[in-house]
């Protein structure tokens, strides 16, 4: 964390407990926030104050910052035309991130509309997009904690067999709508399950439903143990401990094929082990040692593989 946010962290923690003990009658409420909006401007001027100078409907006012990632922001909002609240995820300005957000939005309306038109099956409702300065925004109906954060108020423990077997259910039956949809989620993690539970964070890579399942099975496993079954602090470290606990590298058929090969393996050739195997061949390929794969990524960190900010609606 850079310095001037920790400068930042200390100066404004406990800042409302600071506030009461100083004046004893003051009282925090959500309505002395300063009142932000996505429509600019935002003073009222027509239609009985709904819409701006332009005639822009002014529809949703900023409460507060839900979190942030790669992709962009996400605020919780005030909907003043249904009076609820409402999470509204604003993409950067970047074609790529555009691009794939367009993506979602497509995936989304498909499966609200055609495949869960009563939303039975704990997928994440859209309930509007548009562009405001620029950038892309996503309106989501307003959910609550994830299951990462349901197992860290938890203290890492893992839950009951009853609602491991609840959320599983669930899950799963979310999955089989998005199967018949021809959706491929490719991002499951309990940081993507709501508590409802929903998903959230669509992605729009090409991969067959196995992916999923996968996902699937370390989600359950980590819901009963409380811990990740793979932890790691990158992915060289997470694909390391797969490889120690399932007890064997990916096949070289696999690992030919794989584009990404390269920075995590070294072709060996065609290698045979001694009599005691029985002359049986084992893999060209070896895992790099971590002094190799940082030479290959030329002195830069690993990529981080857990997300710094576990409560983000990464939609």
């Amino acid at each position: 964390m850079p310095m001037s946010s920790l400068i930042v962290a200390r100066l404004t923690i406990d800042i409302v407990q600071s506030f009461e003990k100083c004046n004893p009658g003051f009282k925090y409420s959500d309505s002395l926030n300063p009142k932000r909006f996505l429509t600019n401007p935002a003073v009222p001027a027509h239609n009985d104050g709904l819409d701006n100078a332009n005639s822009d409907l002014i529809l949703y006012v900023i409460k507060e910052m839900l979190g942030q990632g790669t992709f962009g922001q996400v605020a919780k909002c005030w909907d003043v035309e249904t009076n609820t609240y409402v999470a509204v995820k604003v993409i950067k300005n970047q074609p790529a991130f555009y691009q794939q957000a367009i993506m979602e939005v497509s995936l989304l309306s498909m499966l609200n509309e055609k495949f869960d038109p009563d939303d039975q099956h704990n997928i994440v409702w859209m309930l509007d997009f548009f562009l405001y300065q620029n950038h892309l925004c996503i309106a989501f109906e307003m959910l609550g904690h994830n299951l990462y954060e349901l197992l860290k108020r938890n203290s890492l423990r893992g839950l009951i067999l009853k609602y491991v077997r609840t959320f599983s259910r669930q899950i799963l039956g979310a999955l089989v709508v998005m199967k018949n949809a021809g959706i491929i989620h490719c991002n499951l993690k309990p940081e993507n399950i709501l508590i409802t539970p929903k998903f959230v964070n669509l992605t729009s890579t090409r991969y067959t439903t196995a992916i999923d399942m996968w996902s699937f099975g370390c989600i359950v496993a980590e819901l009963y143990i409380g811990l990740p079954l793979f932890p790691g602090a990158s992915e060289y470290d997470v694909l390391c401990r797969m490889i120690e606990i399932l007890g064997g590298q990916p096949p070289d058929g696999l690992l030919r094929e794989a584009k990404n090969t390269g920075t995590f393996f070294k072709h060996v050739g065609s290698i045979h082990r001694g009599n005691e195997a029985q002359n049986a061949p084992i893999s060209a390929y070896r895992i790099l040692t971590g002094e190799e794969v940082e030479a290959c990524l030329e002195g830069m960190p690993l990529a981080l593989y857990h997300e710094e900010c576990p409560g983000c609606w990464l939609l």
